[in-house]
């Protein structure tokens, strides 16, 4: 871990979404950012995940870089109490929102952290727009740069946050919202495209029962309509091989980054396409790299 960085704990809350988040887990591991970086992952459906074969739910990949699964038996009753558990357990110097059905490219932290350690009297950083994406993984589509919340991205410093545990589905914005109307927050709008890291995915065919959540308790009739259609649970699976965890997860994300990339030809400025495509190939084949 390199001296003088912040560290940062990306915060995941899911509800199953096995194969998903196993692509959040590989966005993950791939962060090209030296700074002690931890995803926290928070599942509480009726299936328990499992990270690893050898059932530890835990996995230090390098001396940088931490994942921590923890499954809960009861059912979270809003997103809002299920940030803020997560928030709770963070001891980094950041926090970091990271969806379980988004790409993160991987200069995401790289990025956005040293940024915002250059501005102290700023709290919370995102940029203001980021590209999109639509489909399923093996059929991803790249939409064209929108500004938006996309409160996925956002970067702040523990404990300058709201306690949003009796918050429910617009968190992110109350969130953003307290830190613009206090003058901590930092939109990002001069970033290039080339160096926007966040792609929103959408229509990719599962649903977010906790993107659901009310002041009380979903219903029980509630749950079993979204249940029918977020049936990714990994029942006997891990999301994580036993070793080689970085190969595994440039394979995971191998077509998704360069089908991506690809796509950007038709949706973004000229030679944006071809930029991405060397960052993302240095990342997932560096053996393969051009001098």
């Amino acid at each position: 871990m390199t001296s003088g960085l912040l560290s940062v704990t990306a915060v995941c809350p899911t509800y199953g979404r096995f194969t998903r988040l196993q692509d959040a887990i590989a966005c993950f591991i791939l962060q090209d950012y030296a700074g002690y970086k931890q995803l926290s992952i928070l599942n509480d459906a009726h299936i328990p995940l499992q990270l690893l074969p050898n059932g530890e739910n835990e996995l230090a990949v390098n001396k940088a870089t931490k994942i921590v699964l923890v499954n809960v038996e009861e059912r979270i009753p809003t997103l809002g109490q299920k940030r803020q558990m997560l928030a709770d357990s963070v001891s980094t110097d950041l926090i970091a929102h990271w969806e379980d059905d988004d790409l993160y490219l991987p200069w995401h932290f790289s990025m956005l952290i040293p940024m915002l350690q250059a501005r102290p009297e700023i709290d919370c950083i995102k940029p203001n727009r980021a590209f999109w994406a639509t489909g399923p993984r093996d059929q991803l589509q790249t939409g064209h740069l929108y500004g938006n919340v996309y409160d996925g991205q956002m970067i702040y410093r523990r404990g300058t946050g709201i306690n949003y545990a009796d918050r429910v589905r617009s968190v992110p914005r109350e969130l953003l919202n307290d830190f613009y109307f206090r003058g901590k927050l930092e939109l990002c709008t001069e970033i290039r495209q080339v160096d926007l890291s966040y792609v929103y995915r959408i229509q990719d065919g599962l649903r977010h029962l906790s993107k659901v959540g009310t002041e009380t308790y979903p219903s029980a009739r509630t749950q079993r309509i979204y249940a029918r259609k977020n049936r990714d649970y990994g029942e006997g699976l891990t999301l994580l091989p036993d070793g080689e965890f970085i190969h595994w997860a440039q394979k995971q994300m191998y077509d998704q980054f360069t089908r991506f990339a690809d796509g950007l030809k038709l949706t973004a400025e000229e030679e944006t396409s071809d930029i991405m495509m060397q960052r993302v190939l240095k990342t997932l084949n560096p053996s393969k790299e051009k001098h």
